[in-house]
């Protein structure tokens, strides 16, 4: 990629994730970018095509940032070793998603529009983040619910991995009518992640002390 080519997709990037797709024109673009429309259209083609490899080049570049998800979990099952590694997990792509520096912020605006108006982004995003979080997350709990039927099991890793993947979408302003004035990010964060582990510690206990 060249110097030119990576300058277009960040500020596109910006420029997408604030006006959306239809309130963005290459001329916005090329202006804040300091280029002329031939060279987007040279690397690009179109404005539709520019909206896709913005998609590639953020997702794939915050994917990077959580490699771990792609690889094979631990295998756990101690109840109270799975809850800590179960906290760390989720303390980790919380802060990941609260981030507040404008990259992070714009990959969480990218995302929030394209879950509300799909476009053929939406099989990308879904590859590179939400079907290997999803599958590493059944992977972890697999252990622990190795006698529920299929149709349960999926409920279990739909109700623990939702409220993780919703901060990724949880764009500003609306962060702010989420977590209360008087707490730091860090601190709702560590009381979230927390408040997962205890509700699924009791739960586990409940059905081990049942078994």
């Amino acid at each position: 990629m060249t110097r030119t080519q990576k300058k277009i997709l960040q500020v596109a990037a910006m420029i997408f994730s604030e006006k959306g797709f239809r309130g963005t024109s290459i001329r916005m673009i090329c202006a804040k970018a300091n280029v002329n429309v031939a060279a987007v259209n040279y690397y690009f083609c179109s404005k539709e095509n520019l909206y896709f490899e913005v998609h590639r080049f953020v997702f794939r570049e915050a994917s990077s940032k959580l490699s771990w998800i792609m690889g094979e979990p631990p295998v756990i099952t101690d109840l109270e070793s799975w809850c800590a590694e179960l906290k760390r997990m989720a303390l980790i792509l919380m802060q990941a998603a609260m981030r507040t520096d404008r990259n992070s912020i714009c990959q969480r605006r990218l995302l929030a529009q394209e879950l509300g108006q799909p476009s053929r982004c939406l099989p990308l995003l879904l590859e590179t983040f939400y079907a290997p979080l999803h599958k590493y997350m059944a992977k972890f709990l697999q252990p622990m619910l190795s006698d529920l039927p299929d149709s349960q099991f999926r409920l279990w890793v739909f109700l623990i991995t939702t409220p993780l993947m919703s901060y990724f979408r949880l764009v500003p302003p609306w962060d702010t009518y989420v977590m209360p004035e008087n707490m730091t990010a860090d601190q709702w964060i560590e009381m979230t992640a927390q408040h997962l582990v205890d509700t699924l510690h009791d739960r586990l206990s409940v059905r081990h002390a049942a078994e």
